[in-house]
């Protein structure tokens, strides 16, 4: 399923929701516990819509909680059947749901809002999988001439195309540190990257210059990959970066037959690379006078947390999360700012501030501390010489062996970083365990007389409260 689809109509019915005030003065549900919903949340959140409860069926999930909020039982929200109830749904099985409803409500039913239609979505999704149909046939042959003419588009100077297709910033960061090696191994000279997000944009500027580097929409990529892979790629002088499927689906039985690492996989996969082969980091640090301006920013030097809470690319955690940390944070004087892009915004009760990524270092650095839900950001700011803790949103994410393969700390390349597992259930012990490691870290900081220098670190696995 597309993710980018369904988390944008999920925004628009929210939004719709809102500015239709459905919500108001109604005890508000949302049915239902999947990927999407701690971005519901989140985003019912800041929109003031305050959910009672969770309902969900499987009794394995009954009595957790998703932040603050309880998972219950479907049939307790006959409790409430003397108040205005509004149940939401963003769920392939609404049908069944409603239902149950029904049942439980005897007959009577709340009002009930949907927020993606699964239905039509999946329909959609079918009729695609029918190739002989005359207007798939007619609709990918239109995908194909769009790709062509975006690929002759960007090879008017002809030169080698490198086309990278994700818009993660971390995977963009990670590949370019070792294109330089493939550079000098294929004594390619004259070329050109192709990216398709800003953040890609910027992770690829840290070490390639700008006039090299071309940003285009992201259903001009899909477009032009497919014409490039079917055309053939040496043939049109092109390199796709990250054909991720016919790779990750191996990782796995790679990962428990030999213990290979990203250094092992990645650089020789997509580069064709030998053993010791040289990584170049980018210099991500400006000059001297970069003080006066970062004091500017209002940033106390050596005493302020940067938080990272936003991620493109996994799951969200609950936005109160973040806001107690904050508060706790505060309370032991650390000043707090909330690191933002596009339309993202700061955390409840600090500043917003979006770092650049070619000084991200100097930032990191003059804070002095550095919290992020494990994102792009987190590879690239490995190299700064601060206190540094990611949080992995559950045991699958910290577990999964694309995250172990894309991640520079696992293999110590990056080894400033410790992690902390979110804990669902109890999310005040997660905050818990992140004040331990600041407390600790200031108490060597005093000890030192210095700031937080980084002790040797063990894998991922070894490093986990």
């Amino acid at each position: 399923m597309n993710k980018k689809i369904i988390l944008k109509e999920i925004k628009n019915k929210i939004d719709q929701l809102a500015e239709n005030q459905l919500a108001e003065s109604r005890t508000v549900f949302l049915f239902g516990v999947n990927p999407y919903t701690e971005y519901i949340y989140n985003y019912l959140y800041e929109h003031k819509i305050s959910l009672y409860a969770v309902l969900d069926n499987a009794s394995e999930l009954q009595g957790k909680q998703i932040g603050d909020i309880e998972i219950i039982s479907p049939e307790k929200v006959v409790d409430f059947h003397y108040k205005e109830v509004l149940i939401l749904i963003a769920s392939q099985h609404i049908d069944a749901m409603k239902e149950q409803l029904k049942t439980i409500f005897g007959g009577k039913m709340p009002m009930i809002y949907s927020l993606f239609d699964f239905v039509r979505y999946n329909k959609q999704l079918e009729n695609r999988k029918m190739y002989w149909l005359e207007e798939n046939y007619q609709q990918e042959l239109q995908i194909l001439m769009q790709g062509k003419r975006v690929y002759e588009r960007l090879m008017d100077n002809h030169v080698k195309l490198v086309i990278s297709p994700t818009v993660s910033i971390g995977d963009n960061f990670l590949w370019t540190l070792t294109f330089d090696a493939y550079k000098q191994r294929t004594s390619m000279n004259t070329y050109r990257i192709v990216v398709c997000s800003q953040g890609a944009y910027h992770a690829v500027a840290l070490s390639e210059k700008e006039d090299r580097i071309v940003l285009i929409e992201f259903s001009d990529m899909d477009a032009l990959v497919k014409y490039v892979t079917l055309m053939g790629e040496e043939r049109l002088d092109c390199l796709i970066l990250y054909p991720r499927l016919s790779i990750i689906r191996c990782l796995d039985i790679m990962a428990s037959w030999k213990k290979m690492s990203w250094e092992e996989i990645y650089p020789r996969y997509l580069f064709q690379l030998e053993k010791d082969y040289p990584i170049h980091f980018p210099c991500i640090r400006a000059g001297d006078d970069m003080e006066i301006r970062l004091k500017a920013y209002g940033i106390v030097k050596g005493k302020t947390v940067i938080l990272s809470p936003y991620t493109n690319t996994v799951g969200e955690i609950p936005l109160v999360f973040w806001e107690i940390l904050t508060k706790r944070l505060q309370e032991k004087n650390y000043s707090v700012i909330t690191n933002i892009a596009g339309n993202q915004k700061p955390i409840c009760g600090t500043e917003g501030l979006s770092i650049p990524l070619k000084v991200c270092a100097s930032f990191l650095e003059y804070a002095g501390y550095f919290i992020a839900l494990r994102n792009g950001l987190c590879d690239i700011a490995g190299q700064a010489d601060c206190k540094q803790i990611i949080i992995f949103r559950d045991r699958e994410q910290l577990h999964y062996t694309e995250m172990g393969f894309n991640d520079l700390h696992v293999d110590n390349v990056s080894p400033k970083a410790e992690y902390v597992l979110y804990d669902a259930e109890n999310y005040q012990l997660t905050i818990d365990r992140i004040l331990n490691k600041l407390d600790i870290s200031m108490c060597e900081e005093t000890l030192k007389g210095g700031r937080y220098e980084s002790a040797d670190r063990h894998r991922l696995s070894d490093r986990i409260l």
